[in-house]
């Protein structure tokens, strides 16, 4: 009877552990199986937005300043040096991003102004050559320098500068030639060469100073619009 209990409880206890370890499996597995899968979120890009650039320093033409430029010969003596000084004027001013240069034939004074009244945006230079008459020819009246043969040292380049719709003046100046100036710039009876006699200080050509002084004109210009000068060139 005894030995008959003992192998009752031993079949017992073994289908309880049998079900523990199959109770236990079970767990296992639904662990497994339930186990969440680890999601990564979509990388979301920025969206590409294009924008124009602009080269640096370039301005489109409508933001431009418009300046209309003129010259004025008042002797042809110095057509040339005019040509020069009105060239180089130009060519300095169209340097500049923020301008938009408009060079025109030769004009009055007079008519230059009416040209700024012409146009609600656009200002008007008139440039011309006037000569600074040396020791030598005080006795001279300087209107006579339209008829008679020139020094080119003796010139001096004058600006003047018209507003828009008003066509009034609102700034003048001018730029002399760098270097010592002549004694004599005039040529007459008396004196046919407008070169002294006596012995100069060795300067530069006419050509390069007045282009120079054409240069500066025209950074003086710049200046008075308000308007960034740009870098000099060695």
């Amino acid at each position: 009877m005894r030995s008959r209990f003992r192998d009752i409880t031993r079949v017992s206890i073994g289908v309880l552990f049998s079900l523990f370890l199959i109770s236990t499996n079970l767990r296992i597995v639904c662990g497994q199986s339930g186990r969440s899968i680890k999601r990564t979120s979509p990388t979301v890009s920025a969206p590409n937005i294009e924008t124009a650039q602009t080269p640096e320093g370039k301005h489109p033409e409508e933001s431009k300043l418009s300046v209309l430029v003129a010259d004025f010969i008042f002797s042809p003596t110095v057509t040339v040096e005019t040509g020069w000084a009105y060239r180089s004027f130009v060519a300095r001013l169209a340097e500049s991003q923020r301008v938009s240069v408009n060079a025109v034939n030769e004009m009055r004074r007079k008519d230059a102004s009416e040209q700024a009244k012409q146009r609600k945006e656009r200002f008007v230079v008139w440039l011309r050559l006037d000569i600074d008459p040396g020791p030598r020819d005080l006795e001279k009246d300087p209107e006579t320098a339209s008829i008679s043969t020139l020094n080119p040292a003796c010139l001096f380049v004058t600006y003047e500068v018209f507003a828009p719709v008003t066509g009034k003046a609102i700034g003048m100046g001018h730029v002399n030639q760098q270097g010592q100036p002549p004694s004599r710039c005039m040529g007459g009876a008396y004196h046919p060469s407008p070169f002294p006699d006596e012995r100069q200080v060795r300067r530069q050509p006419p050509e390069d100073t007045l282009k120079e002084a054409g240069r500066e004109a025209a950074d003086r210009v710049m200046t008075l619009l308000h308007l960034p000068v740009p870098p000099k060139h060695p």
